[in-house]
């Protein structure tokens, strides 16, 4: 025991750590016995569905990367050795954050003294905000640990005077710019950083070249990868020029990311490109598309210079503010769900007031005056774009270690009675600043749910619990009448329940509010096609097919209709108008297949499944379904229909005794979805055909065991002794 004892005192980052361990824990286990723990919210689910793909050999993807890549594909590597668990992902997210509060805990070491290394150490530990953000499947976490090493280096480089360290920081940055590329608008800082820190003799040139080469030796293999995968140069990501817009454009508010009307906040990487092509005419290169959004937004700002000046003052408003603002959840109702979080009495006006007053009681400090340029330089680089919890995330460390200062400075201040003007000064300073961090000039509605909300209906509509996600949907309606798709789930919601006039009257809905929203128009399309009313049903096809020309629902309407009134001409020439606008055909091209099957025309037939099959998959990194609890992610979305297309063209080629190919398409169909009933059926008749019995008793054999009861496979079997 005293062995344990000594050790914590000589290293009481030990003890640190345990606090942080010990609050991670109970805080993992209040939230996987909550209802939120399997609700991943947008980002989390893109990210999680992205890695699982990565996890599953997809190692080098499709597309140009729309987003930073280095933590989903570290979150893929853990899915692969461990499995596609959620909490593999909440785990390794504490991780991070227990690296963070070491760092954290050895950062302040350097800067002031161990005794502000151990406050700004457990104020991390403990800090709510930090805590929740490890455990989502998102970026943050760990942009916020490389940033804190990249600067823990810098700081190791100066002291030690050796180009090895500045190649290291280097590299940290580079990890930290293929996480989130805005670190590179915080390397004028370093390079401040390095002139203010080294001797004049010591020479700039070659800590800053060991630096930056040391960056562009991570960034340049994923610039060469985009290349190579979408002959496009794109440095890391395609996304910066639709995040600047976000944040610049004449209905932006700052805090969400939200596209103007009618995208608004459920916008798509189909939309934005969609847009830009059409505005100039040609088809566009991922990083051409964020070029056009760049450009919009600085037309936008030098246009209105005073609606921009207005708009990032109250950006830099709410980076300061203290009120967390969440773009996918409303974090006072879940905080109120763990005692963790909700308990713990730290929040951001707390590290306002007693980091004023560690600066200003160490203003002589030259390190810690770059610490402080740091963290207003970051905060001034966000408010380009717009603001929100987590991606002010980063600077939380830094405000810590400044609050720290300011603690063990007050508490100093209350033993001796020192210094007592300049203590006062800064405590006024701290009280002032506090206010304004706790004011609401704008009038922000902290209280509103509807986000939160919205994505928990889509998850429970998702997972057929549709009583609940009515309800939800409904709950948002009655406060906000026009939240966009709020109606236009809430009637997909009722036609999973076979109540196709209340599903009607929710689509009409959405139609009040946005005239143009396709899939609203899609759907009531839909129903008027199953009801048999097919002019109506043409009508509102039409009409999404001109609001957006690449979704394929209305385009699949018009093929039934045609198909329905045996109207060739029309199904052919809606074929060849989806095969020109749709970014995805491939369930156009199996609805085709299915077609031209019924109508017996075995040959076009072929071709459209053939199609289906040969289909690549949509790149993960640009999915927009991976996005919505409401859709599958396309790429498994896109191997069930590869499965039923390989069983039809697989029951085809049994009709024209081709058994061989019959045979391996029907097997295909099961590789592709083992669920496909139809396809045992299917394969297990080719053997027969084919007098194959052995194989065809096997086959049965499966099928009843992974199906018992089931009638057909029942029948089948009395077929084979």
């Amino acid at each position: 025991m005293s062995k344990l004892t000594d050790s914590i005192a000589s290293r009481p980052y030990l003890a640190v750590l345990a606090i942080g361990l010990v609050v991670r824990l109970v805080y993992l286990l209040y939230y996987i016995h909550g209802p939120e723990w399997d609700r991943l919210l947008v980002d989390s689910l893109f990210h999680h569905r992205w890695a699982m793909v990565i996890a599953g050999g997809d190692i080098l993807g499709g597309e140009v990367f729309f987003r930073a890549p280095l933590y989903i594909y570290l979150l893929g590597l853990l899915y692969g050795i461990f499995g596609h668990a959620i909490l593999v992902g909440r785990i390794f997210g504490h991780l991070v954050g227990l690296i963070a509060v070491l760092l954290t805990y050895q950062l302040a070491d350097r800067l002031f003294t161990r005794r502000v290394a151990i406050v700004a150490g457990i104020l991390h530990a403990l800090y709510p905000l930090a805590v929740y953000f490890e455990s989502e499947l998102l970026v943050d976490s760990l942009f916020t640990m490389l940033t804190e090493l990249s600067l823990l280096c810098l700081l190791i480089a100066g002291e030690r005077k050796t180009i090895r360290w500045y190649f290291i920081t280097g590299v940290v940055i580079g990890l930290a710019a293929i996480t989130r590329p805005v670190i590179l608008g915080l390397v004028p800082v370093y390079l401040i950083w390095i002139l203010f820190d080294r001797e004049k003799s010591a020479g700039y040139l070659r800590p800053i070249g060991a630096m930056i080469l040391g960056m562009l030796l991570l960034i340049f293999p994923i610039t060469i990868r985009n290349h190579a995968v979408g002959d496009d140069l794109v440095l890391i990501s395609a996304s910066g020029g639709v995040n600047f817009y976000i944040g610049n454009n004449p209905d932006a508010d700052g805090l969400t990311a939200a596209m103007p009307p009618p995208l608004g906040a459920n916008w798509r990487i189909q939309d934005i490109t969609y847009l830009a092509e059409q505005d100039l005419g040609r088809e566009l290169k991922p990083s051409e598309v964020s070029s056009y959004w760049t450009h919009q937004a600085l037309h936008w700002i030098t246009e209105h210079p005073g609606d921009f000046l207005r708009l990032y003052l109250k950006k830099l408003y709410y980076a300061a503010n203290n009120y967390e603002v969440a773009n996918n959840r409303n974090l006072r109702l879940f905080f109120d769900s763990n005692p963790v979080v909700k308990f713990i009495p730290l929040n951001f006006a707390v590290l306002v007031f007693l980091a004023t007053i560690g600066v200003m009681l160490s203003f002589g400090n030259r390190r810690a005056r770059l610490i402080l340029l740091y963290l207003v330089w970051y905060l001034l680089t966000i408010a380009g774009f717009f603001i929100n919890a987590r991606f002010r995330l980063p600077i939380l460390p830094l405000l810590m270690i400044l609050a720290a200062n300011g603690a063990v400075g007050l508490v100093q201040f209350a033993m001796k009675r020192q210094h007592i003007t300049r203590h006062i000064a800064a405590i006024v300073a701290g009280v002032l600043l506090v206010l304004l961090s706790c004011s609401n000039w704008y009038h922000y509605h902290a209280d509103d749910s509807s986000g939160g909300l919205f994505n928990q209906a889509n998850y429970d509509l998702a997972h057929g619990q549709t009583d609940e996600a009515i309800a939800r949907y409904k709950h948002i309606l009655s406060e906000y009448p026009d939240y966009p798709e709020a109606a236009l789930n809430c009637g997909a919601a009722y036609l999973k329940t076979g109540n196709g006039d209340s599903a009607m009257a929710y689509f009409r809905r959405e139609l009040e509010s946005f005239p143009a929203n396709a899939r609203a128009l899609s759907n009531i399309a839909s129903l008027y096609y199953v009801q048999g009313q097919f002019d109506s049903a043409r009508y509102y096809a039409e009409a999404a097919i001109r609001s957006t020309p690449y979704l394929v629902d209305p385009y699949l309407v018009g093929l039934r209709t045609a198909a329905a009134v045996d109207d060739t001409s029309a199904f052919h020439a809606m074929l060849q108008r989806a095969e020109k606008s749709v970014f995805n055909p491939i369930r156009m091209y199996l609805d085709a297949g299915m077609i031209f099957s019924e109508w017996q025309m075995p040959d076009s037939a072929e071709l459209y499944l053939r199609r289906v099959l040969e289909a690549d998959n949509p790149a993960p990194e640009t999915d927009d379904a991976a996005f919505d609890w409401t859709t599958a992610a396309t790429g498994a979305d896109s191997d069930a229909l590869k499965a039923r297309a390989a069983y039809q063209l697989g029951y085809l080629l049994g009709r024209q005794n081709r058994l061989n190919e019959s045979i391996a398409m029907s097997a295909r169909a099961i590789a592709l979805d083992s669920g496909l009933i139809e396809a045992y059926v299917n394969l297990a008749s080719g053997y027969l055909a084919a007098d194959q019995r052995a194989n065809a008793r096997r086959i049965v054999d499966l099928a009843q065991r992974r199906f018992p009861g089931n009638a057909l496979i029942a029948e089948l079997a009395r077929r084979i002794p």
